[in-house]
């Protein structure tokens, strides 16, 4: 049998500029701007009412933008007064609730799309075949959606998806109904078949993780408007802004002023001094709101950004930073450890070892390397 990943269509570039849509008074979206290249996978991320699934769905032809325009590889889709319909779009859809035919076996539910394109009953059934193959659901043609379990209706719905060969892959939310272990599955199943097909695709999430495993690039969308748009690698370690720090989850956020000489943060050290960290080199030379002010901008107030990852315990002696062990939990192969410093802030980091909580101070040294500074009028 042809290898079904050979067959498809290849992937369609997209280009959104000043994209807007509004409800009333609401401003759903705002200025939204982004161009994705030929089989690339972008994820866009955010809390609810982001204005993520409205993106996706004018994306998709389901709605009309209020301001500015879709390009399909040049060829214009939606603006304020376009909108070429769905089925002109060469799109597949996955969708939070499957959307399966429930009358419908789980061969004719992928054959529909197949069907009302007229196409041959036997290359259908060849189609159907391949792709029924590809997300693991050979044997199951004949049952319909209700004798299969959650994740085994998303692969029909995946499949139903990808067997019309589409340019652009739309997906809203398709694992955020199943349970851990299966969205893992699903998601790196997804991933997988994405690169082989090299289709287009973006891929909406309020899962962190999710986003990161399955995207090229993602897009972190807050209040109608992309925050910051980067590789999954890129956003984890240099966030553009607090806002994305903050929903992101990076790490903690504790007062520092900063000037020419490094942070001053409002812990104190271990000899009772405030603790001040010296800029690293990567640091000065960052532009944007996480850059080193210069020598007019002494005594910036603003915030620390600590991961986790930025913190190790040592003898309280030889450390810069002091702070006390108020709680621990075992996790995943170690213990995370919420930490208080002298200021009532409190950072976390995983150790190896159980430690006694409120012991006495324990010593701290913080990567400098790993931390960003953000101004105080970089708050939202």
């Amino acid at each position: 049998m042809k290898d079904f990943s050979s067959q498809s269509a290849a992937g369609v570039s997209v280009t959104v500029q000043a994209l807007g849509r509004r409800f009333g008074d609401f401003q759903a979206l705002a200025g939204v701007d982004f161009a994705l290249p030929p089989g690339r996978v972008l994820a866009l991320l955010g809390p609810s009412g982001c204005g993520k699934s409205t993106l996706l769905k004018l994306l998709a032809g389901l709605d009309r933008p209020s301001a500015g325009s879709i390009h399909f590889d040049g060829r214009l889709v939606a603006s304020a007064s376009v909108c070429e319909p769905p089925q002109k779009r060469r799109l597949g859809m996955v969708f939070q609730d499957y959307a399966l035919w429930p009358h419908m076996s789980v061969q004719d539910n992928i054959a529909f799309a197949l069907q009302m394109q007229r196409i041959e009953p036997r290359e259908i059934d060849a189609r159907v075949g391949q792709v029924l193959e590809r997300v693991g659901l050979v044997g199951l043609g004949s049952r319909t959606p209700a004798a299969l379990s959650g994740g085994q209706q998303q692969r029909v719905a995946l499949a139903r998806a990808i067997v019309a060969q589409p340019a652009l892959l739309l997906f809203d939310e398709p694992l955020s109904n199943l349970d851990r272990d299966l969205r893992e599955s699903l998601c790196t199943d997804i991933a997988e078949l994405l690169r082989e097909l090299g289709t287009t695709a973006v891929y909406v999430t309020h899962d962190h993780e999710e986003a990161c495993a399955m995207a090229d690039e993602v897009a972190v969308m807050l209040r109608g408007r992309i925050a910051q748009r980067t590789s999954p690698q890129t956003l984890w370690s240099e966030p553009a802004s607090l806002e994305v720090a903050r929903f992101l989850k990076l790490g903690a956020l504790v007062d520092a002023r900063c000037d020419a000489d490094g942070m001053h943060m409002r812990a104190q050290s271990i000899d009772g001094q405030p603790a001040r960290l010296p800029w690293p080199l990567s640091m000065a030379q960052q532009t944007g709101a996480n850059r080193r002010p210069g020598a007019g901008a002494t005594g910036s107030p603003g915030l620390l950004l600590v991961p986790q990852t930025a913190i190790r315990l040592q003898d309280a002696g030889s450390a810069p930073l002091a702070a006390q062990v108020v709680a621990q939990q075992y996790s995943g192969g170690g213990f995370r450890t919420q930490l208080e410093l002298s200021s009532g802030e409190r950072l976390q980091t995983t150790v190896r070892e159980r430690l006694q909580l409120r012991a006495g101070m324990v010593g701290l040294c913080l990567d400098p390397a790993q931390l960003r500074w953000f101004a105080a009028d970089d708050r939202p």
